[in-house]
């Protein structure tokens, strides 16, 4: 009886010792290529039980019981056991495991047994010849029960077709690339602004923090800041992500240069303290970037904590124009 449970037929990999040398990375593949030649080495040689056969049976190829590998006529040579010289009783069933029952008479005293059996290694079939000597007379005829052990040994023959071992577990998603902040604080500088801190920055499109340019009230204008002054390396690449979208909702442009302009800016001003910096996005006719943001390079290694971004909507000759921020994100790639 098996002692073994194979969830899989192992197949044999040719695993260079270079690979599994002194001072070389144990790859997952090298601990699977191990892990299957082991269990291959464990199951390619069986002595495998076929049962009893007569005269003229055939026995079968085996199918391992260890993990169901069904074994090849090349892979199997047959050895038995003489069992008896009379031929089975009637109810025999060729590679019973049983020992059967036998005949109860023979033509006379035993003469030559066994003489020429054999089981075919190529075939299976099995032949017996067995000899009687009586009255002067040898008889011979094909009686005879034999017990049938298959040896046997799997081969790596070319182009046979082997279970490569499972792909390694995947690895972990490994940590994005980039570190995100974001503001923590805002200060509203003008007459109009409608903000809400609470809703903003979660990249909600259902939510937004809103600038407002309404005639003849002067321009909104607020900051955002407070990002964490956690310690980055000098090297390390910094980027400012702005998603925003400028709403032209109605009225016509402003007399005075520079009005109804949407901008937004960002500067490394100390936290709270308003300054001209470089522009993200400026523009009078609407735009769109709520789902793409406008993203800008920082120097290597700024410190987040004297990052400011500025909105400004200043108001059109009449009606209403807005920015709606709905994220702001820097980035640290290390």
């Amino acid at each position: 009886m098996s002692q073994l449970t194979l969830s899989a037929i192992p197949g044999f990999f040719d695993l260079a010792d270079s690979a599994i040398a002194a001072g070389q990375p144990l790859t997952d593949t090298a601990i699977l290529a191990m892990s299957h030649n082991a269990k291959f080495a464990t199951v390619r040689g069986k002595l495998i039980f076929m049962g009893f056969y007569a005269n003229g049976n055939t026995v079968p190829t085996p199918i391992d019981a260890d993990d169901y590998y069904a074994y090849s006529r090349a892979e199997c040579q047959f050895m038995f056991m003489p069992y008896s010289n009379r031929a089975p009783a009637p109810g025999f069933v060729p590679g019973q495991a049983q020992p059967p029952a036998q005949s109860d008479s023979q033509p006379g005293p035993l003469y030559n047994w066994p003489g020429g059996w054999a089981v075919n290694d190529l075939t299976g079939l099995v032949t017996l010849w067995t000899t009687y000597y009586a009255n002067g007379v040898e008889r011979v005829n094909n009686d005879g029960i034999i017990k049938v052990y298959a040896l046997c040994r799997r081969n790596q023959a070319a182009g046979t077709a082997y279970p490569a071992p499972p792909a390694p577990s995947p690895a972990p998603a490994p940590p994005p690339a980039v570190s995100g902040y974001r503001p923590t604080a805002y200060q509203d500088q003008g007459a109009e602004p409608t903000l809400d801190p609470t809703s903003a920055y979660d990249g909600n499109l259902g939510t937004y923090a809103q600038v407002i340019g309404l005639a003849p009230t002067e321009g909104g204008v607020c900051l955002w800041f407070g990002f964490p002054g956690v310690p980055i390396s000098p090297t390390s690449s910094v980027s400012l992500s702005v998603f925003s979208k400028q709403i032209v909702s109605d009225g016509t442009p402003g007399s005075a240069v520079g009005t109804n302009q949407g901008t937004v800016s960002y500067t490394y001003a100390p936290s709270g303290v308003y300054q001209t910096g470089g522009i993200i996005r400026q523009g009078s006719t609407g735009w769109d970037a709520s789902t793409t943001p406008d993203v800008v390079s920082l120097p290597a290694g700024a410190d987040l904590a004297g990052v400011v971004v500025t909105v400004v909507q200043e108001p059109p000759g009449t009606g209403e124009y807005a920015i709606n921020i709905y994220d702001i994100v820097i980035t640290v790639t290390a």
